[in-house]
């Protein structure tokens, strides 16, 4: 019987939501990621018959739209979140920081070799649409269920992302998906040698969390126990009469936000004074992967794996500090990002790893 330890998945970016990945294009260009679990789910809307007939029988359907979608959850690898966060947002670039080859001796790293270049790639919202028939960049994603063929979902979009802060957990995020065209596909020779996506998940305490009025004043603040930082582009699927019963095209259809939710020890009023304020607050959370073994680049200057979240601006929306029996008290909150017109972006992320890029074929 089928289990879940057989699963693997592999994602690639594509230029055009169209384009139907065939094997030696999954082979040759496919990111093997890791994941924990996944629910995309595949469905097909009934079309029913309305015509009175003289009885209360379910009347016969035909079939209707095709569709499918899910989300996928993952520990937070940095190499293997990038083309994820790519097609969440729409856009991302390079700054190489160590030329590929040229690391230096003494240079280690538990997975690779110093032939790849060290590139912070930092990911912006797109204000521009990737194209007239998707407003975010595609991507194509294999998921291989331990038996039979592999399941392809071409035309697949991230309307999405979300990552968790857990005190004692590890680093987790979410990828919610929305698939324009569900197959099958001949399993691909590469997914029996998976090939690790390199790095190494961040643990709660390679964390740091700054807070503060404005990004030129903030201070370190060891108080949060948990925080929750979600980025999304309302995306609706428009169908056209072109001959198919799938999406024809992905287009946006609100604001893009980021929202922020935790949990924070209860130790004075001064957050709260911040939420009746109804004044701005900043906030940058760094994750950095300080082992001795996951150096990138020259030792004399080393690099680690790090993500960057920096939200400009950002008011509190709620804010509670229940009693529940003779405990400690904390604090849970929910806030949302505004457009910050000095920086003018509701949230960047920069991410260093080992990736040259994130293009599609």
């Amino acid at each position: 019987m089928a289990n879940g330890t057989g699963g693997q998945m592999a994602v690639m970016a594509v230029t055009s939501l169209y384009h139907a990945v065939n094997s030696s294009e999954l082979a040759a260009n496919a990111r093997w990621t890791n994941f924990m679990s996944e629910d995309i789910t595949h469905a097909i809307e009934p079309l029913m018959e309305s015509a009175i007939t003289g009885n209360r029988h379910r009347p016969p359907t035909h079939e209707g739209l095709t569709t499918a979608g899910g989300n996928i959850q993952f520990e937070a690898n940095p190499n293997a979140i990038g083309i994820f966060m790519r097609s969440a947002f729409g856009q991302s670039s390079g700054t190489l920081l160590t030329q590929a080859g040229s690391w230096g001796v003494g240079s280690v790293s538990a997975q690779w070799s110093a032939t790849r270049g060290v590139v912070r790639h930092t990911f912006l919202p797109r204000q521009d649409e990737f194209s007239s028939i998707t407003f975010l960049p595609p991507i194509a994603l294999m998921i291989y269920k331990d038996v039979g063929s592999a399941f392809m979902c071409d035309g697949t979009i991230v309307p999405s992302i979300e990552f968790q802060l857990e005190a004692k957990q590890l680093v987790k995020a979410t990828a919610n998906v929305m698939v324009r065209s569900p197959t099958r596909i001949g399993r691909s020779n590469s997914v029996a040698a998976l090939r690790s996506p390199g790095g190494a998940p961040w643990v709660w305490d390679m964390s740091s969390i700054q807070a503060g009025p404005s990004l030129s004043s903030l201070a370190a603040d060891p108080n949060f126990e948990s925080m929750t930082i979600k980025y999304s582009t309302p995306m609706e699927g428009v169908v056209l009469l072109d001959g198919t019963k799938k999406h024809a095209e992905f287009q946006a259809n609100g604001y893009q936000s980021a929202e922020i939710s935790g949990t924070i020890s209860f130790r004075d009023q001064l957050d709260y004074d911040s939420f009746i304020g109804w004044g701005n607050s900043a906030l940058r959370v760094t994750m950095a992967n300080r082992r001795a073994d996951m150096i990138l680049g020259n030792p004399a200057s080393a690099f680690y794996y790090t993500m960057d979240i920096i939200i400009p601006a950002m008011k509190y929306l709620t804010w509670t500090t229940p009693v529940r029996g003779p405990n400690r008290l904390t604090s849970q909150f929910t806030g949302v990002a505004e457009l910050d017109v000095n920086s003018n972006y509701v949230i960047q992320i920069d991410v260093t790893n080992i990736t040259s890029n994130y293009l599609g074929v």
